[in-house]
């Protein structure tokens, strides 16, 4: 059986510290309602950058998305997808220890 490597480490990492904020601001349904929302159904992690983008430090940065709601948001551009899940985000909580930003950041 093969061993995990270093990015599934880092996913799980991640997952683990999101977590903790996202019950800690008890979140229990969709922060983006777009039209068509599924509301509390579905409910999956969303990252402002493609998660294979991602580094350590924004792996545990996401919003809570309904299935609907994220799989509109993968048709957008890289910067309108950044802005879409950060306002989420932002607009849940003000937190001095995530590393929130209203700048958009590139796709690379």
């Amino acid at each position: 059986m093969k061993r995990i490597g270093r990015r599934t480490k880092m996913n799980q990492k991640g997952n683990r510290d999101g977590d903790k904020v996202i019950a800690a601001d008890g979140v229990t349904s969709c922060e983006l309602r777009l039209p068509g929302c599924l509301g509390s159904y579905m409910l999956q992690r969303a990252h402002r950058r493609k998660r294979r983008f991602c580094d350590q430090s924004e792996l545990a940065v996401f919003a809570i998305l309904c299935g609907h709601c994220h799989t509109q948001i993968e048709f957008l551009s890289p910067g309108e997808m950044f802005d879409s899940v950060n306002d989420a985000i932002l607009r849940r909580t003000v937190r001095d220890d995530l590393p929130l930003t209203k700048t958009k950041e590139p796709n690379e």
